[in-house]
């Protein structure tokens, strides 16, 4: 999602505010997938 506006300040004057950008969210299928791997690391190292 993209927007931009502009803003008249005078007669012969603008300033262009170049919008905002939205970044992808993950799925909460792959945090749990990674959250699982983390906790597979986390005991692999504690077996040691």
């Amino acid at each position: 999602m993209q927007s931009s506006s502009r803003i008249f300040v005078g007669p012969f004057e603008e300033a262009r505010n170049s919008g905002f950008r939205v970044a992808t969210v993950p799925e909460p299928s792959m945090l749990a997938l990674a959250a699982l791997g983390a906790l597979g690391l986390i005991a692999a190292r504690r077996k040691r």
